[in-house]
């Protein structure tokens, strides 16, 4: 998760209504990334970790969306997209993944 007050927020309502409390982990690295940037983050992923959760920014969290399943992934704020990789995160890369679900939370 990027270490941004925003980010953390996000975080807060989405861990909210999961079943289980997931190990959560800032990274610095995710303020301001880009997309290759944001791959780095993703290869270096253990090989044993099944389910990301990532909480980041535009323009990098929706041009990485895209890179990783090759379609265009609207990102706007608060947004999501569920994405199914089937290889190890340490070849993620270009069309390597599929896109299951993406939108937005209704408003309040």
């Amino acid at each position: 998760m990027s270490p941004a007050d925003r980010a953390r927020s996000t975080w807060e309502l989405v861990s909210a209504q999961l079943e289980e409390s997931p190990q959560m982990r800032i990274d610095e690295r995710l303020y301001a990334a880009s997309a290759m940037q944001l791959l780095g983050v993703v290869r270096e992923l253990s090989y044993d970790v099944d389910t990301v959760v990532l909480v980041g920014h535009n323009p990098g969290i929706e041009d990485l969306a895209s890179l990783l399943t090759g379609e265009s992934v609207p990102m706007p704020t608060s947004a999501l997209a569920v994405i199914a990789v089937s290889s190890p995160w340490s070849t993620a890369g270009h069309s390597s993944a599929a896109l299951r679900a993406s939108g937005r939370p209704p408003a309040a």
